[in-house]
């Protein structure tokens, strides 16, 4: 089975689904799309008009209608092409080791740099909304297999936020008759070291290979589900 990964760098999940149904449009023949989520954090994603020092188009709510926004100015202030490192703050990260250690505790050091700005938009839709397109949006996608893949970092296990989250996008696809896979299970079980690099939410390689056993077994049923209505036909 042939792969291609879609996959960028601190795209939302709306922002990753518009790139893939790009893709399908290259008429390459895909038989899945596999729209991979990281719940506690990709919807939020697309709210953004700048994530991380990048302009981006932003899900946006105009006239009761849900639509993306144009791309925001790369040139504003705090941009990675437009850059405002606090001077002072950058001294002493550079030369002063109690000056670091206080920068460190107090999570000033992520943008020393000054050109890592993260702003939602001011019409941003809300996250239900996001959540919400996106679903109908997958559920359109002109290919045969239409699946939510839901991932996790660490953080995300225990958080009920997170769990609220997965109980309402597994309720808002049954009317769509999209499948979700889950990788909830499956992670959780196995100790966090072992998942996970640290804290930093991406997974290790035991971890990766945790979600691609989730995904196959996933595609096996489905492929077999296929091949017997096939039959019974």
């Amino acid at each position: 089975m042939g792969v291609i990964n879609g996959g960028v760098f601190g795209y939302g999940t709306g922002q990753a689904l518009l790139r893939g149904l790009h893709e399908l449009e290259s008429e390459k023949g895909y038989e899945y799309l596999i729209l991979s989520s990281l719940i506690s954090d990709d919807f939020k994603r697309d709210r953004h008009e700048f994530s991380a020092g990048f302009p981006k188009p932003s899900l946006i709510k105009i006239n009761d209608k849900v639509i993306w926004s144009e791309v925001s100015d790369k040139n504003k202030s705090g941009t990675k092409y437009n850059p405002k490192p606090n001077k002072i703050i950058k001294f002493l990260w550079q030369n002063s080791l109690l000056g670091s250690y206080i920068i460190s505790k107090n999570n000033y050091s992520h943008n020393i740099s000054g050109d890592m700005i993260t702003l939602i938009h001011k019409n941003a839709a809300s996250l239900q909304e996001v959540i919400d397109w996106s679903l109908i949006e997958l559920s359109r996608a002109k290919v045969a297999n239409k699946y939510l893949l839901l991932q996790y970092d660490s953080k995300d296990i225990d958080n009920p936020e997170v769990q609220r989250l997965r109980r309402l996008i597994k309720e808002k696809v049954k009317p769509l008759q999209l499948k979700v896979i889950d990788t909830y299970e499956k992670i959780q079980s196995m100790p966090e070291t072992e998942v996970w690099i640290g804290r930093n939410g991406h997974h290790s390689a035991t971890g990766n290979l945790l979600v691609c056993d989730v995904i196959m077994k996933e595609l096996r049923e489905n492929r077999l589900k296929s091949q017997n209505k096939k039959i019974n036909l």
